[in-house]
């Protein structure tokens, strides 16, 4: 967040503006989940779907089409400008490099509002 922190005002609260939400368990080698669902996962994708329905700017870092899997809601978020996903999935750096110009601007204005 740090390049996020930078370009915002600096008596903004980011612990108040920004939820993380991790697709877990994701896949690995060492860990062959299959269609494993964790009752943690349906309370993460209900507050993903709760974001959609409000309108909020969405960034995924990770997991892309697990994610699209899980919460399909998420492609007409990404078609209505709202979701951006990382260039870099192995990094969750949140930077015009990985996320363009727009979308990084996009989630500036959503901070900052």
């Amino acid at each position: 967040m740090g390049a996020v922190a930078r370009q915002l005002h600096p008596q903004r609260r980011l612990d108040q503006r920004v939820c993380s939400i991790e697709f877990f368990p994701y896949r690995s080698q060492s860990f062959a989940h299959g269609s494993v669902r964790l009752p943690s996962q349906a309370y993460s994708f209900a507050l993903v779907r709760r974001a959609i329905a409000r309108g909020a700017v969405l960034v995924v870092t990770r997991c892309e089409g697990l994610w699209y899997a899980a919460v399909p809601e998420l492609r007409e978020a990404r078609a209505a400008g709202r979701l951006f996903v990382s260039s870099n999935p192995r990094s969750s750096s949140l930077a015009p490099r990985t996320l363009g110009d727009v979308g990084f601007n996009k989630m500036l204005e959503a901070l900052g509002s």
